[in-house]
């Protein structure tokens, strides 16, 4: 089936209570995902709604180094301005665009649309200790 932008999601079984799996420190803690250049209906953004729909998981949308600089640079946009990652070699800056987070959030993955987004999202996987350094 193809989805086409406004669709809703397919049924999905919701008949497994993940939360049941989880201890109370957890569920306290909203799970969240971090989406890097999320663009696609089809695909970023899909991804997004079924971790939403499916773990109840947040979603928290940011641009890379490359798509923010191309919609300034190129496209003259300023409105995504907020939504670009921090700058990673700023252990300040980092720490400060956390804590823009809410604290209930636990932070649990990172998912990245864009080729050109691909190491700005590893380094930043580092930077948040989601993923270990290599």
């Amino acid at each position: 089936t193809i989805l086409r932008q406004g669709d809703a999601l397919p049924d999905l079984d919701d008949s497994i209570d993940k939360h049941n799996m989880e201890s109370p420190e957890q569920r306290t803690k909203t799970k969240a995902i971090i989406l890097m250049d999320g663009f696609c209906p089809y695909h970023g953004q899909y991804i997004a709604k079924a971790a939403h729909h499916i773990y109840g998981a947040a979603v928290v949308h940011v641009l890379s180094d490359f798509c923010t600089r191309y919609l300034y640079q190129v496209e003259k946009q300023t409105e995504h301005l907020s939504s670009r990652m921090p700058d990673l070699s700023n252990g300040d800056e980092v720490a400060a665009w956390m804590s823009l987070l809410p604290s209930s959030l636990d932070i649990c993955g990172l998912y990245c649309e864009s080729d050109s987004g691909l190491e700005d999202a590893e380094n930043l996987g580092v930077a948040l200790g989601i993923y270990p350094r290599c």
